[in-house]
């Protein structure tokens, strides 16, 4: 993971733990929380960029899951 993203995951989930007035306990659910909010951002600036790692690859590669196997409305 880039130290730039983690560095934002960890300012935003101690962020959370300051709005949850510093509720012991939650530091996962805040980590979790902070690292789906930054990754969505930078999966939502890769996308508006134009840089969509989906467009590489062909048709049949996009209809399958992410374990490599067909979806069940492929077959």
């Amino acid at each position: 993971m880039n130290e730039t993203i983690h560095d934002e995951i960890e300012r935003l989930a101690h962020d959370l733990y300051e709005q949850s007035g510093r509720e012991e306990g939650k530091d996962l659910i805040n980590w979790l929380a902070a690292e789906k909010i930054v990754l969505s951002r930078f999966a939502l600036s890769v996308t508006t960029a134009g840089e969509d790692p989906g467009l590489d690859r062909t048709p049949a590669q996009r209809r399958r899951g992410r374990n490599g196997r067909r979806r069940q409305s492929d077959t």
